[in-house]
């Protein structure tokens, strides 16, 4: 979330999920069998957060639109190589169909 919070981004992502403080095991008759942290404490207080995957990846793919960046899926990505102008914003890349 600090990288995100970094790009003024995080505010839609932590919108998706729910704080999560630790997760419990059952087996399949519901009977508990344990639970454990998410994460080790922060000093901030901060909780680790639960989404849908399918629900990140389109809020972060619409925001990248959204900021002038083109999202083409089912390719991989091999190779980002930023500019000298950070204020560009520009990074070229050479992508490659997944096989």
């Amino acid at each position: 979330m600090e990288a995100l919070a970094a790009i003024d981004a995080d505010a839609p992502v932590r919108r998706l999920g729910f704080d999560v403080e630790t997760i419990s095991f059952i087996n399949g008759k519901g009977r508990p069998l344990g639970r454990i942290p998410m994460a080790a404490p922060r000093a901030d207080g901060k909780l680790s957060q639960m989404m849908r995957r399918t629900d990140l990846y389109g809020t972060l793919a619409d925001m990248a639109r959204q900021r002038g960046a083109d999202v083409h899926h089912g390719k991989l990505s091999t190779q980002a190589v930023t500019t000298r102008q950070p204020s560009a914003g520009q990074v070229r890349r050479r992508n490659h169909r997944r096989r």
